[in-house]
């Protein structure tokens, strides 16, 4: 009896072990299987990417492409500070945001253009100029897939355009200067009516300032935004030896002028670098 007891629980025992091979396999084979299927489907959504020839040759709508040569250094570099401190040496992600984007996606919150890294902000800006068919940015699936492309670009760039100034130079002559404002030239034009290689650091700052809240030609509000950015990125370029607190106490800035920018804007779209005071 005890003989046929112990083979009854051998059974069972081998019966469990069985059953757990048998299930880790299917278990494994199902994994394969949906890893096999996402590969596919990355490959899928990089094979669609924009060519990076297309990149190089962006210009922004109405505006007109300068070289790395004509952007102020100082510009550069205090864009560089505020809105990516670690662009020259990451590879086109950070993974402390790539975190924190994934989290604002699954919650469905919009994932701003200060939550990603220069790179990305070309990838999107990319992205938009590439689509012929803008999807409904309410839903998970279309929010993911968008966020898969972002992320894919930027590696893609990073990895075929080596240099970062070029990558700088794409990105500043396509970035969002405010409201209606695309790419370096139109903004140093439209607000300051000069060259952007003429722009003094004050007038810089200011920029940087206008990329960092989006400036809407709507009054007061803005203003008041912009002169809290501006506090915020002197004291980010000052902590970071890029200015002295001597130089950063001499900064002064003149009044915008929102009446006068929407008209210029009109008249840049028409006539181009030709506003420029030479």
């Amino acid at each position: 009896m005890k003989e046929t007891f112990n083979n009854k629980s051998s059974g069972s025992i081998l019966s469990f072990i069985s059953n757990v091979f048998y299930s880790t396999i299917a278990f494994l084979i199902i994994c394969g299987i949906f890893i096999a299927c996402l590969a596919v489907y990355i490959v899928k959504i990089n094979s669609s990417l924009p060519e990076i020839s297309v990149i190089k040759s962006m210009s922004a709508r109405g505006s007109i492409a300068i070289s790395y040569a004509e952007m102020p250094g100082f510009l550069s570099k205090t864009i560089v500070c505020v809105c990516d401190p670690d662009f020259f040496s990451h590879k086109g992600l950070l993974t402390s945001s790539l975190k924190t984007n994934a989290v604002k996606l699954y919650n469905g919150e919009k994932i701003e253009s200060g939550d990603m890294t220069l790179t990305q902000n070309l990838a999107a800006l990319a992205l938009n100029s590439n689509e012929t068919v803008v999807s409904d940015p309410t839903k998970f699936i279309n929010r993911t897939i968008r966020f898969l492309k972002e992320n894919l670009l930027a590696l893609k760039i990073e990895s075929k355009i080596k240099s970062k100034d070029k990558i700088l130079e794409i990105y500043l002559n396509n970035a969002p200067f405010g409201e209606g404002v695309s790419g370096l030239l139109q903004a140093a034009v439209v607000y300051f009516n000069k060259k952007p290689s003429d722009l003094t650091e004050a007038e810089c700052i200011t920029l940087t300032a206008i990329l960092k809240t989006q400036f809407k030609l709507n009054g007061e509000k803005s203003i008041d935004s912009l002169s809290k950015e501006r506090e915020k990125i002197i004291r980010q370029i000052t902590e970071s030896g890029i200015i002295d607190s001597a130089k950063a106490a001499a900064y002064s800035f003149d009044d915008l002028k929102l009446n006068s920018y929407q008209s210029r804007i009109n008249r840049f779209n028409e006539t181009g670098a030709m506003l420029i005071k030479m």
